[in-house]
């Protein structure tokens, strides 16, 4: 796990380690059209546009990782996580383009 800023990002192969092993819940902050056209399996979607972090699912202790297109968006949704006082949660670094560059599984429609 990498630390920058202080965000914690996890690398695609990590994220897909992690959701195979049931320990991790991936949520989509893309919009719901990108979010159709290609998504990582199992993802969650809750649009940056109305990402409010009361609405996020109970993770029930796994990680919470977040994902957009390329890292900008879900890097937005962290910092709103933080302001309201969530610390365990990290993104998926270079997000779907990062996970499909590193030959892992999309959904396309």
């Amino acid at each position: 796990m990498m630390q920058s800023k202080s965000i914690k990002s996890h690398d695609p192969h990590e994220v897909h380690k992690l959701l195979n092993a049931g320990e991790a819940v991936l949520v989509d902050v893309r919009e719901p059209g990108e979010h159709a056209a290609e998504a990582i399996p199992g993802a969650i979607l809750q649009p940056l546009s109305t990402f409010n972090p009361a609405n996020l699912p109970d993770s029930q202790g796994k990680l919470l990782i977040l994902h957009c297109k390329k890292g900008m968006r879900s890097t937005q949704a962290l910092a709103r996580c933080r302001e309201a006082g969530m610390t365990d949660i990290s993104h998926l670094e270079g997000g779907i383009d990062g996970w499909r560059a590193a030959g892992l599984p999309v959904e396309t429609a």
